[in-house]
């Protein structure tokens, strides 16, 4: 038999085969996909919300540390320009020869209270000594030495000068 002819016979057995489908009693579909969005668009704010917080967190702790970094950057290099500063100090023996400015602890340069030559660190008073002591931090105020002298041997040697 030609399939083309038996088009009609299977068509009918379909519609017969449709009858015979159970009824399936569901809830309206259109209620319960409204919950189920409702309750997906909640979770999704609440997602949302936690990961702004977290990227709010994470950002907060990176600028954070980028202060922090910067703090030890501007601490390291300051170290190092005192470091390098006092190694050149230290050739210095006579009273013509030049000192190199140390930075001070927040990394700016002391300007003209630092003494230019050796013999301008000699010639210094009690009250220039106690200024740079204070400038630089080198003691706490109440542990300035009250003697010229000791005052400036401390600030020779925190300068990296030899022979004060």
């Amino acid at each position: 038999m030609n399939p083309v002819d038996q088009l009609p016979l299977l068509t009918s057995q379909l519609t017969l085969g449709s009858e015979h489908l159970p009824v399936l009693d569901l809830p309206e579909p259109s209620n319960e996909l409204q919950h189920i969005c409702d309750a997906l668009r909640q979770r999704l704010d609440q997602t949302m919300i936690q990961s702004n917080q977290s990227l709010d967190n994470t950002m907060a702790n990176i600028k954070g540390f980028e202060e922090r970094f910067v703090g030890w950057m501007t601490t390291f290099y300051a170290r190092d320009r005192v470091e390098v500063a006092s190694s050149l100090n230290a050739s210095a023996l006579d009273d013509a020869d030049g000192l190199f400015a140390l930075p001070l602890r927040n990394g700016d340069m002391p300007g003209d209270v630092f003494p230019p030559t050796l013999g301008a660190l000699r010639a210094l008073t009690g009250n220039e000594l106690n200024n740079l002591i204070n400038m630089y931090g080198m003691v706490k105020s109440k542990n300035i030495p009250h003697l010229v002298a000791d005052c400036r041997k401390l600030v020779g040697h925190y300068f990296g000068v030899r022979n004060v």
